[in-house]
């Protein structure tokens, strides 16, 4: 059985951001960040993050042909170096993105 490249690489993604998410957020709990507090929105959600910065421009490619607009950014983390993938969060605050990430097969993390 073969997994499909894109499922594989949300999957590492996914678990990248759930083991490291908390440096990324800078300190916020899961649920302010969700609840939406009016006082500190979302500013863009966090799709993947890896060690090697040639995979995460590679994922931030294949999120540009979903017409997503993922941009790579360097975060270190104990030490270490990874390679953030990030989508800025449209403007509308009634429209549910993180919603739209999910069903294209991109799993996210709310950051400000």
């Amino acid at each position: 059985m073969t997994i499909p490249w894109k499922s594989f690489l949300a999957l590492l993604g996914l678990i990248a951001i759930v083991s490291i998410c908390p440096v990324f957020a800078e300190g916020a709990s899961d649920s302010s960040i969700q609840a939406g507090e009016a006082d500190s929105p979302v500013l863009s959600y966090q799709v993947g993050a890896f060690l090697d910065k040639n995979n995460a421009e590679r994922f931030a490619a294949d999120l540009f042909k979903s017409s997503f607009y993922g941009y790579v950014d360097q975060k270190t983390v104990h030490g270490r170096i990874f390679w953030a993938v990030t989508v800025k969060a449209p403007p509308n605050p009634f429209e549910n993105f993180q919603e739209e990430l999910l069903d294209a097969g991109y799993p996210s993390f709310p950051i400000r």
